[in-house]
């Protein structure tokens, strides 16, 4: 048997770390209702034929009318062995992991194996895929494995078949993704095969267009202009903010040039040293996604940070891979090393996966033990809709009764802890909160509370 490389060893390292990780994230309740939650209840619940309807968005409701995302029902046998949060947080590192294993078969094509480690482990060290890894469950988080293997098709001359699958699966991760990929198929039109490029920027403008107007409305039932309100600012409509950024581009640049945006571009760029600026078309097609983002009124999406930065990463990278054959060809193999050992010490001392290894990190492992007495007290309530702290309700067995407390305090029956990550609101509104309304029952530092 053929040993196993250097690199796959420390991927298979790698994944083995941030698994055990994310397994001690979910018992001291570092996940978030928001969007852990949102898509166990949607898997769960389409198990019993209602095609993933989740309790969290207001309304009890399909998820696909927030955001269209068909990809995931091929991951619906998977779950049903599990049912269980712990299975999607676990899957996110296969998935993360496996985009490295791609991505290392693209590299190594041209570069020597240790070579290859260094851009291997830089990447999986890299701040961004970092802290997308570890936060909750997001769809987005497969789009790196699917790239980097429809990638690897074209550069081995694959299956027809398997690029059409791989495409199929790509535009159904997320309904705003098939716009972005609007200039991959430029990319590929240039790079790979004229006929896949057409076929490619056809179908993800069609299918973006059908799943904006038609699809995605025909699920939502709530109030309000949801799909377009990170950027009501901009426009009411699809036609509007795209009309207004085009009469107006300075918008863009007063959105990335303005503090946070600008920080967090350069926490791309400066660890990989700008070399993918060395290979500017594959580099273009990071562009419509990171104009999106950076435009967009929500914090994490203009800030590029926690699982947005999934959006970029594959651009990011594989033109990062186009700039390092520039630098091979022009400075030489051994110059070439020098630089990505560079680039690597860099990586380790920016990665924020230290930060997640870290014993502070699941101070709240101790809390676990009251949720049994919790949820037995939860249940003597059978007909009460039940507001909490969205850190709590990942760990509760699904009940579609409970909502996410949010930012306002509703009447009725809530469940909170204020030792816990307590977003959105905060520790001290938590203790007055507990101080002025009349407390039901407390286990540990779980307060149930009924509010008038």
């Amino acid at each position: 048997m053929k040993a196993l490389s250097r690199t796959v060893q420390f991927i298979l390292i790698w994944s083995s770390v941030l698994l055990i990780a994310r397994i001690f994230q979910y018992f001291s309740f570092g996940t978030n209702t928001f969007d852990l939650s949102i898509f166990d209840y949607a898997f769960f619940n389409t198990m019993k034929g209602e095609i993933f309807f989740e309790p969290f968005h207001g309304i009890y409701t399909s998820h696909f009318g927030v955001h269209f995302t068909p990809s995931l029902l091929a991951l619906l046998p998977f779950y049903a062995i599990f049912r269980h949060p712990l299975f999607l947080m676990i899957v996110q590192v296969i998935a993360v992991g496996g985009s490295a294993y791609f991505l290392y078969r693209i590299v190594s094509a041209f570069l020597s194996e240790f070579q290859a480690f260094l851009v291997i482990s830089a990447y999986l060290l890299f701040r961004p895929l970092i802290s997308g890894v570890m936060y909750d469950f997001h769809p987005i988080a497969f789009f790196p494995l699917l790239l980097f293997c429809l990638i690897h098709q074209f550069i081995t001359k694959g299956r027809t078949w398997l690029k059409v699958l791989l495409w199929v699966l790509i535009l159904g991760l997320k309904e705003d993704l098939s716009l972005y990929l609007t200039l991959f198929a430029v990319v590929v039109f240039f790079k790979f095969s004229k006929r896949w490029g057409i076929a490619f920027f056809i179908s993800s403008l069609a299918y973006f267009l059908l799943t904006y107007l038609f699809i995605q409305p025909s699920f939502y039932h709530g109030e309000g202009f949801y799909l377009f309100s990170h950027w009501s600012h901009l426009g009411g409509s699809l036609a509007a903010v795209a009309i207004n950024l085009l009469i107006n581009p300075f918008r863009i640049f007063a959105f990335d040039w303005s503090g946070m945006s600008f920080l967090k571009t350069l926490n791309y760029l400066a660890p990989l040293l700008f070399i993918p600026l060395l290979s500017p078309l594959s580099f273009s097609a990071i562009a419509i996604a990171y104009i999106v983002l950076i435009t967009s009124s929500e914090t994490q999406m203009h800030s590029l940070a926690l699982h947005f930065s999934f959006y970029l990463l594959p651009f990011l990278f594989y033109s990062f891979s186009g700039g390092l054959k520039v630098l091979k060809k022009r400075f030489g193999g051994r110059a070439l090393t020098y630089i990505l050992l560079a680039i690597l010490l860099i990586n380790i001392a920016n990665s924020s996966l230290w930060e997640h290894l870290s014993h502070g990190k699941y101070s709240g492992l101790h809390q676990y033990k009251y949720l049994k007495a919790i949820e037995t007290e939860l249940l003597k309530r059978k007909d009460a809709t039940i507001f909490i702290q969205s850190s709590i309700i990942p760990t509760l067995k699904k009940d579609n009764r409970y909502r996410m407390l949010g930012k306002s305090l509703p009447e009725g029956i809530i469940l909170i802890n204020p030792e816990l990550n307590t977003w959105p609101l905060n520790k001290e509104g938590f203790y007055r909160i507990i101080k002025e309304h009349t407390v039901i029952a407390k286990e540990g530092d779980f307060y149930i509370l009924e509010v008038f």
